[in-house]
């Protein structure tokens, strides 16, 4: 079922577009017994590019070394894992709301996953 209807993914193309992302091709959408994803529009031909994302819409350890905690982040002792920076940043972003820069992206996060890394190799 296509998502792209919904405020939070049509405020999420805006952000995408001002950062030079552009594609007319992708859909969000819900998928039974999946989930969320991506929905292409078009028939997909062999070799065909399906996404290129333009380094502005990356959320990397070097977006938080780059941002306003990277002064701070890279005093810790010890060094935090890439992981725990960037989580610092999601939470420092998500906590300061509407001012966010990464607002867009942050209002299409699922509340809550399950993800198969994070489980024991029994359940897995």
């Amino acid at each position: 079922m296509n998502e792209s209807h919904k405020s939070e993914f049509i405020e999420l193309r805006k952000w995408l577009k001002a950062r030079k992302f552009q594609d007319s091709n992708l859909a969000p959408a819900c998928f039974p017994g999946t989930g969320r994803g991506l929905m292409s529009q078009t028939s997909l031909q062999e070799g065909q590019m399906i996404i290129s994302l333009p380094e502005s819409c990356l959320l990397t350890t070097d977006t938080v070394i780059r941002s306003y905690l990277g002064a701070y982040i890279t005093k810790w002792k010890p060094p935090p894992s890439p992981l725990l920076a960037l989580c610092t940043f999601l939470v420092s972003e998500k906590h300061a709301g509407h001012r966010s820069l990464w607002k867009p992206y942050l209002e299409i996060l699922p509340k809550a996953y399950t993800c198969p890394v994070c489980l024991e190799p029994e359940v897995v």
